[in-house]
């Protein structure tokens, strides 16, 4: 009886032994199954950054980014109070901000995508909790999150002096790194455009003994590669730093996109590739920047004339060189490049005893040029109105007079020497 009982269990046995070990089977081949996924998150790197107005929660004030922060590097944290990783990133963003307190030209703000009726007493007090003693927002109608594409937090934004976005990461890339992105355009002067522009590609392998990434691509003559050994993600990001002037180049040559290549491997020696089209349109310039003359103020000197000119300089790029220029009887007079910025895209120069006289006739000029080489500038016709240059010649005409008048007494004093 007892050897029929083990018989019977045996026979069992012999029966569910391959559906199990099928089983473990299948389960060993998905953990050693490369999955992949990729995708390309064109950012609007080197773009304007977008306007808004909202209400900071400490000050209770409305504030208006192009107007509040104009001529500032502004570093963004996107971040939710239920947000685990954001939570982790403040105390490093806190080191970011006393690393640069007393920079007068560095401000930054933290924007809250928590939900509209979250209490403002509540996230006031998670910013005190956290000793987030910077700008506090809160994006109630999630409009600025949209803005800037924002699909995971936390999310880091640096924006230049000039109001162009350079630099945009998921998650917290680290302090030295985000400390290095501001001090870059900390030392710029404050009219200069930063020219980056930038391609991130985010992939997403499925495999438990993933080893190896690699990414690349070819522009402009130039393979640009990302490696990534042992990644402890499946998850990543990758950045790659593209010459806008050769996206401009591939486009006029006709080439409307390029291809970013995925290699994966894993320890056990299985491999996959993938592909991913990117759209060069997306990232180029698609225009001549505009420029005009917007106000022309002028001052009387004792010598020659003082002016104060204003213009207006925008593109959907970036803008490399920026001048304002007066001309005089066709020919260039004088030429300023390093200019002042005054608010939006309004920059000024001064000039200072320009050889001019009342009711002469100059062009004014306001000239810039892009990333992709176009250029464009903006005239202006402008009669003289003060008295300028009268003072001049009066001062030189006396000291010309004093000298005749005087001319006598000096040969005087020669005979009698």
């Amino acid at each position: 009886m007892k050897t029929r009982r083990m018989l019977l269990i045996f026979l069992v046995l012999a029966t569910l032994a391959p559906v199990f070990l099928a089983s473990v089977n299948v389960r060993t081949l998905q953990m050693n199954q490369i999955d992949t996924d990729i995708s390309a998150n064109l950012i609007a790197v080197g773009s304007t950054a977008p306007d808004w107005t909202m209400k900071e929660l400490r000050s209770d004030v409305n504030k208006t980014f192009s107007v509040e922060y104009s001529g500032k590097v502004v570093m963004i944290d996107f971040f939710a109070t239920w947000c685990g990783p954001c939570r982790d990133a403040m105390p490093y963003i806190k080191q970011i901000n006393d690393y640069f307190a007393g920079e007068s030209k560095f401000v930054l703000m933290s924007i809250s995508g928590d939900d509209p009726n979250y209490d403002e007493a509540d996230l006031k007090q998670f910013a005190d909790d956290y000793e987030m003693d910077w700008l506090i927002f809160h994006d109630k109608t999630q409009q600025v999150s949209d803005d800037y594409d924002i699909s995971a937090i936390p999310t880091m934004a640096i924006i230049s002096k000039t109001g162009y976005i350079y630099y945009i990461e998921e998650g917290f890339g680290g302090v030295d790194l985000l400390k290095a992105k501001v001090q870059t355009l900390l030392d710029l002067s404050d009219n200069a455009a930063p020219v980056v522009n930038e391609l991130i590609v985010t992939t997403n392998v499925t495999d438990a003994l993933l080893r190896h990434l690699k990414l690349s691509l070819t522009l402009g003559g130039t393979t640009l590669t990302s490696d990534l050994w042992n990644p402890d993600s499946t998850k990543l990001t990758h950045s790659f730093n593209v010459n806008p002037v050769d996206i401009w180049d591939a486009t006029q040559a006709g080439k409307e996109n390029v291809t970013v290549h995925l290699l994966a491997e894993d320890y056990v020696g299985k491999s996959t590739t993938a592909e991913l089209v990117v759209d060069l349109t997306k990232l180029t310039d698609s225009g001549p920047p505009t420029v005009s003359i917007t106000r022309i103020e002028e001052i009387d000197s004792s010598i020659g004339q003082n002016f104060k000119i204003y213009a207006s300089f925008a593109d959907d790029l970036l803008l490399i060189n920026k001048s304002i220029q007066i001309w005089i009887n066709a020919a260039l007079a004088v030429e300023e490049t390093s200019l002042q910025h005054d608010t939006g895209n309004v920059y000024f120069a001064s000039f200072y005893s320009v050889p001019v006289t009342k009711k002469m006739t100059i062009e004014i000029k306001a000239v810039a040029k892009d990333v992709a080489g176009n250029t464009a500038e903006g005239t202006q016709t402008y009669v003289v109105t003060d008295n300028t240059g009268i003072i001049f010649p009066l001062v030189l005409g006396g000291i010309l007079l004093a000298n005749l008048l005087l001319l006598p007494l000096y040969r005087k004093r020669g005979q009698r020497a």
